[in-house]
């Protein structure tokens, strides 16, 4: 069965399968970390990975989060003490190497306001 890409980052060949003890299985995107929910059979694992709804980051803009970081007057600094994160993560977030998980693109929402697209 084929994968789809991970719906956080967008990777589409660094996607890893893994178990435990033949019990549980899971997929696992070797670029985010992201990992699939659990489930009891390989197959079950992929299905529950290529089901996943895309969250609202599949439309990310590092253009939007540069500008609107700007816009509000922030440091890389100090946006990231506010939501939590490193500056190192703003920088990649503006640059479009990585794109924000879901809930700190949540929150990256409420503090800068508005839509990422």
């Amino acid at each position: 069965m084929k994968l789809k890409p991970c719906p956080f980052c967008g990777e589409k060949n660094n996607l890893t399968y893994d178990g435990l003890f033949s019990e549980i299985y899971w997929i696992r995107c070797g670029e985010c970390r992201t990992t699939g929910p659990t489930k009891d059979t390989r197959e079950e694992a992929f299905k529950a990975w290529n089901s996943r709804a895309e969250p609202d980051q599949a439309e990310f803009s590092p253009e939007w989060l540069k500008t609107e970081r700007q816009r509000n007057g922030l440091s890389k600094n100090e946006l990231g003490r506010r939501i939590g994160v490193s500056s190192t993560s703003i920088r990649k977030w503006e640059s479009g190497q990585c794109r924000p998980k879901e809930l700190v693109l949540r929150k990256l929402k409420e503090e800068l306001g508005g839509d990422t697209d």
